[in-house]
């Protein structure tokens, strides 16, 4: 379901791990600061022109900011941990993976 609320909070976390600023981004993606700012805080509903900016300026997943547990996402995201573990030796993979398994019965923990 479409949730502006969710898409506006996956919007700005995305800006921030790109060290954009809202600034920055709405001059990136022409629109206003005020504008983004809405966007980012669900209170407005985005054209697909706008939309479809964002996902190139982030160069994240469309499906991922509409819906981030889609199996479509899922295999994004999936993609982006091989990626990540690709130039790590054995020690260091199994190190992070263990840590992404302790967090996920951390995160399951607190709801």
């Amino acid at each position: 379901m479409y949730n502006r609320d969710e898409i506006g909070k996956r919007i700005k976390s995305a800006r921030q791990e790109k060290n954009l600023s809202q600034m920055q981004f709405a001059e990136l993606i022409n629109v206003s600061p005020p504008y983004l700012s809405d966007i980012e805080n669900g209170k407005t509903n985005l054209s697909l022109e706008i939309f479809t900016r964002i996902v190139e300026a982030l160069q994240v997943s469309a499906d991922w900011l509409i819906m981030a547990d889609t199996p479509q996402t899922m295999e994004y995201s999936s993609a982006e941990l091989n990626q990540l573990l690709s130039d790590c030796s054995v020690s260091e993979s199994k190190a992070i993976l263990k840590m992404a398994e302790n967090l996920k019965e951390i995160l399951r923990a607190k709801k």
